[in-house]
């Protein structure tokens, strides 16, 4: 999913890669895969947010949360390690069938509207997830 140049989130984590089911069922479980690398020292505990958003640009839902398994991001070493981090979206039932980003944001755990930029944006799509009937 990731490219050979991997997005960097506010100068300081680098998505090294993702992993998820590219199709699921209404009421199924998504789980999202997430490899972090720590690009520059990181003074603050960080979470990630994982979202599946609709057609019109509507979160319909998401999974925000301390990366998973891993020391807290203070806790990082700048020397090539890589994090892995696993986030759960829970499908809704009614959820219509159709195709839906799943996107990806890094932010301060107390200031959840000021994400780290990345690519001059406030999340990163990670690609196309399509829900069946």
């Amino acid at each position: 999913v990731v490219s050979d140049s991997p997005p960097v989130f506010g100068d300081q984590f680098a998505l090294a890669d993702a992993l998820f089911a590219e199709s699921v069922g209404r009421g199924d479980v998504l789980h999202v895969d997430l490899w972090w690398q720590a690009v520059a020292s990181i003074d603050l505990d960080y979470s990630v947010g994982v979202y599946l958003i609709d057609e019109a640009g509507q979160v319909v839902v998401q999974d925000d949360a301390p990366p998973s398994g891993v020391p807290p991001t203070s806790a990082w070493e700048v020397d090539g390690t890589v994090y892995h981090d696993r986030h759960t979206l829970d499908l809704p039932r009614d959820l219509p069938a159709g195709n839906y980003t799943l996107a990806a944001s890094v932010y301060f755990h107390q200031r959840p509207d000021e994400p780290l930029r990345v690519a001059g944006e406030g999340r990163i799509e990670l690609g196309m997830v399509t829900v069946a009937q």
